[in-house]
């Protein structure tokens, strides 16, 4: 485990490089663990043009756990504690936290060209959130919104298709890893959903840039943890003398997505398919297929490729559908072309 700093250091870019230690600001925060001050320091020299450009304040927070924090407003997400909470090689040192943004993907999609190892960014609230093709993801209080930035090396590009997959067993490891959550009965949709009784409690988006062949990835997850609507809550699901935080799912599922990412890169999706399939929906069921004149198919899995691999009831041609393209309407059985502009 990689111990918080304990120190407390602010870099303002309109002082250049200068560090100002000890002083508190009710600003956008930046918390930060690794192994000693030196590797803090490190990092805002390495990074300090990035981590002003994330803040839009000019001020970035770094501070560890013996450090007196002041009282958080009413439903800010106090990332401190999940920083105390995270066990990981990498992932999750850098924890950037909005009280209010756009969207935290365009937060780690603008900065994937000169990506802090590890960055993870939270918003209490987004005014623009969205989900695939350009669809309206609410994300009301209560409601765990964040993105992950990965790096998918040029020799690995072809695994990029199953990253929704192991963002969306990382949630279902994440709750269940929960104290309360072991029992929560969670199920993953095609392609990127997280459902309890079929009600969606959990959406992915993963959207990317190639730099010198290399594929720079934004993880955009959202969890309703504590928010009754749209649909369902993880609170919801738990029984009435029990509570949960979206900042002890967080750390959940930073701790989750690190190994199993780590997995992904080194052996492909095989050796994770079979616990995916330990929670998806789709085992053997018959779709129609909404391109096909509302022909019958059976859903037999994932092709290697990614796409869902379907048969045809009536010749028993097998067919490759893919993810971005294509959309399960879970409560009509039918696989649906996306419009795509």
């Amino acid at each position: 485990h990689i111990p918080t700093i304990a120190c407390s250091i602010l870099f303002h870019r309109e002082k250049g490089r200068e560090i100002f230690r000890g002083q508190l600001f009710t600003i956008t925060q930046v918390e930060v663990c690794g192994a000693s001050a030196d590797k803090v320091q490190s990092l805002i020299e390495e990074h300090g043009e990035l981590l002003y450009g994330l803040s839009k304040e000019g001020r970035v927070r770094i501070f560890g756990p013996d450090e007196k924090f002041e009282e958080p407003r009413s439903g800010r997400f106090r990332s401190e504690v999940s920083m105390k909470l995270v066990d990981t090689t990498q992932l999750g040192n850098v924890i950037v936290c909005f009280s209010s943004t756009p969207s935290t993907q365009d937060i780690v999609r603008d900065s994937l060209r000169s990506l802090i190892p590890g960055l993870v960014v939270v918003a209490d609230e987004q005014s623009e959130g969205r989900g695939r093709h350009g669809s309206e993801w609410i994300s009301p209080e209560g409601c765990l919104t964040c993105s992950i930035g990965v790096v998918l090396p040029r020799a690995k590009a072809d695994l990029l298709p199953f990253l929704q997959y192991v963002a969306a067993l990382s949630v279902v490891d994440a709750v269940r890893s929960t104290e309360v959550g072991s029992q929560v009965p969670l199920q993953v949709k095609w392609p990127n959903d997280v459902l309890i009784n079929g009600e969606k409690v959990a959406g992915i988006l993963c959207e990317g840039i190639v730099v010198e062949g290399n594929m720079y990835v934004s993880v955009g997850i959202g969890i309703n943890v504590t928010n009754e609507n749209p649909t369902c809550s993880l609170k919801a699901n738990l029984p009435a003398s029990t509570t949960i935080s979206r900042e002890v799912v967080l750390a959940a599922l930073i701790n989750s997505f690190e190994p199993l990412f780590e997995v992904l890169k080194r052996g492909g999706f095989e050796p994770l398919k079979q616990r995916y399939y330990d929670h998806w929906i789709h085992t053997d069921q018959v779709v129609s297929l909404e391109n096909r004149e509302g022909k019958k198919a059976r859903i037999l899995g994932l092709a290697q490729s990614g796409s869902i691999l379907l048969r045809l009831i009536d010749s028993g041609e097998e067919e490759e559908l893919d993810p971005y393209s294509m959309s399960l309407d879970l409560n009509a059985s039918t696989v649906r072309v996306k419009s795509i502009s």
